[in-house]
């Protein structure tokens, strides 16, 4: 006889076994992997229906279906939300995974292996079975528990998955994200999120034969350089992000996190071709910045990034201009002795 237990573990690993891979994540092919988060969310929509809930199954965007389940409560009661994500970033080369497949949820010496077993299937499959858990003991709450699979986390398509099932109506008092902690307190209840601000520094250069690079190091020209690196040039904005990821380190602090924890993360550097079809005119690719909670707010982070840009594009023939903030998360924290009006 399989026990909850058991049926909590097949569960996670079917989930595991879908290769919900965000379809839009860089680098990835959207035609091969759209649909694959939908089947999650239906997977996890058929617990929330067992545990007593109203299921609603959409999309924002054909074939990338969050999963609702709403459980009334007898009145008088806060409302609460359980959220999670189903999409997973792509796993990498399979080599790199002991059994060569990053899909396969195996269990083993009481670990679950596989791509997403962590971030977050097992969180979202451990909210759906506490409801159902509390479902079989006949337990009634007083206000609504709200069960939210959505889609679209990992590229920050928040407008998909988050945002679309809240303006679809479905929020509450307050919220429970499954998301995993690590850190000092592993697995623990964080009250806070640093914020998350992605940007793309683009780098031109001006090809030209190599027999010009010393000419372009000591002959600079005052009106028109007659060669430009973008590799050199891209180089020294990643300096100064660097420095000032080490100001960050030293400047920017939270109780709640580990010293140094507010970052930059290089995300990727991506050749273009010119208009001669030459390539190595690369733009220095930007990645997330977290900040401490009491900064003055992702618009001293744009300007921040903005001057490194400029700095860098003086003298040196060349343009580099930050030209585009793909997405941001804004800080938030709940402290001691919060309490909802």
């Amino acid at each position: 006889m399989t026990t909850p237990r058991g049926e909590m573990l097949d569960t996670l690993t079917a989930a595991v076994q879908i290769p919900s891979i965000t379809p839009t994540y860089p680098g990835e092919v959207y035609a091969d992997l759209v649909g694959a988060e939908g089947e999650v969310s239906r997977l996890l929509a058929e617990v929330y229906a067992e545990a007593g809930a109203e299921t609603d199954i959409f999309a924002v965007e054909p074939g990338r279906d969050n999963a609702v389940g709403v459980i009334h409560g007898t009145g008088g009661g806060r409302s609460l939300i359980f959220n999670g994500h189903v999409d997973v970033v792509p796993p990498g080369g399979a080599s790199g995974w002991r059994s060569g497949d990053p899909f396969d949820g195996v269990v083993e010496d009481g670990w679950i292996r596989g791509r997403g077993t962590v971030d977050m299937k097992s969180g979202l499959v451990a909210q759906a079975f506490a409801a159902r858990a509390l479902h079989e003991a006949g337990v009634s709450l007083r206000g609504d528990l709200i069960l939210q699979a959505v889609v679209g986390e990992e590229n920050l398509e928040n407008h998909l998955g988050t945002s679309a099932v809240l303006d679809r109506g479905y929020t509450a008092d307050g919220a429970i994200v499954s998301e995993p902690t690590g850190g000092a307190w592993p697995l623990s209840v964080m009250a806070a999120t640093p914020g998350l601000l992605v940007m793309r520094i683009e780098v031109a250069g001006k090809s030209s034969h190599s027999s010009m690079r010393g000419r372009m190091l000591c002959r600079p020209s005052t009106t028109e350089a007659v060669a430009a690196s973008a590799i050199d040039r891209g180089f020294v904005i990643y300096q100064a992000l660097r420095r000032l990821e080490s100001d960050w380190a030293v400047t920017k602090f939270d109780p709640l996190f580990e010293p140094g924890h507010f970052t930059l993360a290089q995300w990727g550097v991506h050749p273009r071709l010119d208009e001669h079809g030459v390539r190595g005119v690369p733009p220095a690719g930007g990645g997330p910045g977290g900040r401490a909670q009491g900064d003055r707010g992702p618009h001293r982070a744009r300007r921040r990034h903005r001057s490194l840009a400029a700095r860098a594009s003086a003298g040196g023939g060349m343009a580099v201009a930050v030209s585009g903030f793909a997405g941001r998360r804004d800080p938030s924290a709940l402290r001691r002795g919060h309490r909802r009006p």
